[in-house]
């Protein structure tokens, strides 16, 4: 089997967001890991990576990757502290951040939104409550004209089925709610917040002049499939999956995306199973797919299959995260490949697909799972905050400066 070669131009990169690696963030996230139990492998972020203040060091590991794409979250907590009160100082530290992505040739992907929120947005109701849309927008606005010059691709929001799910209907992301009128509250409010800085983005750069920007958000999506094809319930349960997980934000958001911005991390089979964990239903394993450190299981092939149907849309498809923790590097190159391999098999057969942002370049604060688990293709001593490439960055790096897998790969890792 030869080398299989991707479109010119394919952006080959990495992603993270600003919670994550920066520290000393003061947002409501912050405020929960204070909170005894919540949830209980949560520690206090802290310093993080300290990217705030490494972040020149780190784009280097992407230019040894010869990666071409980045993508990351601008903190909006750092930027409007105070209702309608900007830092000047946050924002030109993030001016530097997109200089330097620009001095070598790195292609930034800009989150405005990726779990985090002000202290103040989650004290006047977070998400449930419809002042947060006006709220974010006004945010966008200036982080838009300030940086709009510059910045080509937006993502608007990070995985709002995610953020809306633990966050108001399981519990376990802030505000901690279990509350199912508030989720859905909070789902509608995002959706309207995700459209409202669409046309914003639109019109400020038709306005200014600029270059047509490429908006969308990032999509949390699960390939899903009936645990009995065979079974009228399992084949209902996966419709209803696939829908509130899947479809819901795509089909609201149609004429509001210039791109498709797909997270992929699950392949479930699902079975009818009254008062299961997912109320009417329950989860069966893949067989004879290798797990992640979370035990999550890898299956590459529910990527191509995602790809297949949001061609649907008729739009370009960056697969905006993919990754897994596997602190002894055992199982990532084995997924890169075969995820990548994935994604080809997608663009032979005439999907638009453009771009893959891995998760994530460092090793990074994992939400409820704090500082547990590994996903970085390099690794961060956090005693000393030392950084060393893993393996993978290596793989990942011969990739992106071939714009290939190479046979010798598939061979390896087959």
């Amino acid at each position: 089997m030869g080398e299989l070669r991707f479109p010119k131009g394919f952006v080959w990169g990495v992603a993270t967001s600003s919670h994550q690696i920066e520290g000393g963030n003061n947002n409501d996230w912050t405020e929960w890991e204070k909170r005894a139990g919540h949830p209980p492998k949560v520690v206090p972020s802290g310093e993080a990576a300290d990217h705030w203040h490494r972040y020149a060091d780190d784009y280097q590991f992407i230019s040894d990757m010869n990666l071409s794409g980045y993508r990351f979250s601008i903190e909006w907590s750092r930027i409007e502290p105070r209702p309608g009160e900007f830092n000047a100082e946050a924002i030109a530290h993030y001016g530097k951040m997109l200089a330097e992505l620009k001095k070598r040739g790195i292609t930034p992907m800009v989150t405005l939104h990726h779990f985090t929120s002000p202290l103040w947005i989650e004290n006047l109701g977070g998400w449930a409550d419809p002042r947060t849309v006006d709220h974010f927008v006004r945010f966008a606005t200036k982080v838009i004209e300030s940086f709009g010059s510059g910045v080509t691709f937006w993502i608007t929001l990070n995985e709002p089925s995610v953020q809306s799910g633990l966050g108001y209907m399981v519990g376990i992301f802030p505000p901690g709610r279990k509350d199912l009128l508030r989720y859905w509250h909070a789902r509608r409010n995002m959706l309207d917040a995700h459209r409202a800085v669409y046309r914003l983005a639109h019109k400020t750069y038709k306005q200014r002049g600029w270059p047509e920007p490429q908006v969308s958000f990032a999509h949390h999506m699960t390939y899903v499939e009936p645990a009995n094809p065979g079974s009228v319930l399992d084949r209902l349960c996966s419709r209803v999956y696939d829908y509130i997980n899947n479809s819901y934000f795509l089909s609201h958001s149609k004429g509001y995306m210039d791109f498709v911005g797909v997270n992929y991390y699950f392949y479930r089979r699902v079975h009818f199973h009254l008062g299961g964990p997912l109320f009417i239903m329950a989860e069966a394993p893949v067989p004879d797919a290798p797990a992640s450190d979370l035990g999550w299981q890898v299956v590459p092939g529910g990527l191509y299959s995602l790809c297949k149907t949001v061609s649907g849309y008729g739009l370009p498809i960056y697969i905006t995260e993919n990754g897994l923790a596997d602190s002894s590097d055992r199982l990532r190159p084995w997924s890169i490949v075969h995820h990548a391999r994935a994604i080809h098999r997608a663009i032979f057969e005439g999907v638009d697909v453009r771009g893959y942002f891995h998760w994530t370049l460092i090793d990074s604060f994992e939400w409820e799972n704090g500082y547990g688990f590994r996903y970085g293709l390099v690794a961060v001593d956090y005693a000393t905050q030392k950084r060393t490439p893993r393996g993978s960055a290596r793989l990942y790096g011969e990739i992106g400066a071939g714009n290939a897998i190479s046979a010798e790969m598939m061979e390896k890792y087959s």
